[in-house]
């Protein structure tokens, strides 16, 4: 951990040692915050110090406090992110136009943000921007599904060749049309590989959706990857990362007036 402070911006309030997570940072009698030397390889770069010093005092691991997003004094009320919420979708219909640049580029930079656990951030995401090479890739995917379930004794390959048929007549189920394709993997040594993509891709389609884009989970396609793990060549992820999930996005080609209906939960109280 490298510290830096800015002594003339220090309040010596504390509210940095407070809220570092390891406990890494202490504060002298008469002094500034100091790095404890038998910590400071723990540190997990969360930042917390910088975020939480009322008076950008702090520059941590490189991260300057000016360079950093402000909280709003503005941010969305609790009603309208749930109805947000209510409303989430998975769009099955796209429109044959690409998303604009624009918003691919807060929708990739977004994907720095959320949790992981331990904060190591090692998830890899694989994406087609272009919906020529969706169709590319699209045809690859059948292709090599083809062959795959041939001969299989998967269990699933009779569901995927049900997939194929279909698509022969013009109707594509594992696709839906989506112009747009993002993977996400990772390697299984990291501390939790299970969550930290499906809290990755919720991050992505809140945002996608609040956007007016349509997305959609595909389970199938993840299915694809193992039957025909020749296609994971062309996501170019890193040696030793496996693939965790997929998710298709795009303009929708259908609205939805209203949300589904829900409930009631299973829940019980912890004593």
């Amino acid at each position: 951990m490298k510290l830096d402070v800015d002594y003339a911006k220090c309040v010596r309030c504390g509210a940095c040692v407070r809220d570092c997570p390891r406990g890494i940072l202490v504060l002298p009698p008469e002094g500034a915050p100091e790095v404890n030397p038998n910590l400071a390889d723990g540190c997990m770069d969360c930042q917390h110090c910088v975020c939480v010093c009322p008076k950008q005092a702090l520059t941590v691991n490189g991260h300057n406090p000016k360079d950093a997003v402000v909280a709003p004094k503005g941010m969305p009320t609790p009603l309208s992110l749930l109805t947000m919420m209510k409303m989430r979708r998975s769009y099955r219909h796209y429109k044959p136009e690409n998303v604009p640049e624009n918003q691919l580029r807060i929708l990739k930079d977004m994907l720095a943000y959320p949790p992981t656990g331990c904060n190591v951030q090692k998830l890899h995401y694989s994406f087609i921007f272009d919906r020529e090479k969706m169709e590319k890739f699209r045809w690859l995917t059948f292709e090599a599904l083809d062959h795959a379930t041939a001969d299989s004794k998967d269990p699933r390959a009779g569901h995927f060749r049900d997939i194929l048929a279909l698509n022969e007549k013009g109707r594509d189920v594992l696709f839906c049309s989506a112009p747009h394709m993002v993977v996400v993997s990772c390697s299984p040594e990291i501390p939790c590989p299970e969550a930290d993509p499906f809290i990755a891709l919720s991050y992505f389609e809140l945002l996608a959706q609040s956007m007016g884009l349509g997305t959609l989970w595909c389970g199938l396609l993840k299915w694809t990857f193992q039957l025909a793990p020749e296609l994971k060549r062309h996501l170019r992820m890193p040696e030793g990362n496996e693939v965790k999930y997929v998710m298709l996005f795009g303009v929708p080609d259908v609205r939805y007036f209203r949300a589904v209906q829900r409930g009631p939960i299973s829940m019980s109280e912890i004593e």
